[in-house]
């Protein structure tokens, strides 16, 4: 393999950033640094080349899922439902990273309907409302991530998703 080219190194370079912003957001509890983080990861997600980049998506989610908690605007609770989800798109059924990536949908699902719930707001959307299985569905993926990285650790060859497709 050779050495990436230079539109490939920039965009690692912003991914880099992204990743350190978040650290210095966990060290510090600056909040300057989720606005640093999801600038840096949304460049380096649009300046790849590379057809997936399940880990950049999942990093952005974070960095999103992080801003809603400190700030608690639910469209970066939404944004990081749609990396979330993208992550898990970008993963193949067996891929170590699917694991996390699916802990971290079902985790932001659930985020979502707490905060509809809490704020007496209409559960309006199909992962959300109760009567669709939506609380089940979070739930559903959540379990699913814990399963995938349990047989990850076990060295499972499981290399089908009996979730299918995502929603």
């Amino acid at each position: 393999m050779g050495r990436p080219n230079k539109t490939e190194a920039v965009a690692e370079g912003y991914a880099h950033a992204g990743n350190q912003a978040l650290e210095r957001f966990h060290r510090d509890a600056a909040a300057d640094a989720l606005d640093d983080a999801v600038a840096a990861l949304v460049h380096a997600i649009a300046a790849t080349t590379r057809e997936r980049c399940p880990a950049w998506w999942n990093s952005l989610g974070l960095a999103y899922s992080e801003r809603y908690d400190a700030a608690g605007d639910e469209e970066d609770l939404d944004l990081a439902i749609a990396t979330a989800r993208r992550a898990v798109q970008d993963t193949r059924p067996g891929d170590a990273e699917r694991a996390g990536c699916l802990v971290n949908l079902g985790v932001y699902l659930l985020d979502r309907y707490d905060a509809r719930l809490w704020r007496g707001r209409p559960l309006g959307c199909r992962e959300c409302r109760p009567s669709s299985g939506g609380l089940g569905r979070a739930r559903f993926w959540l379990s699913l991530g814990c399963m995938a990285c349990a047989s990850a650790r076990r060295g499972c060859s499981l290399r089908h998703d009996p979730a299918g497709p995502l929603p």
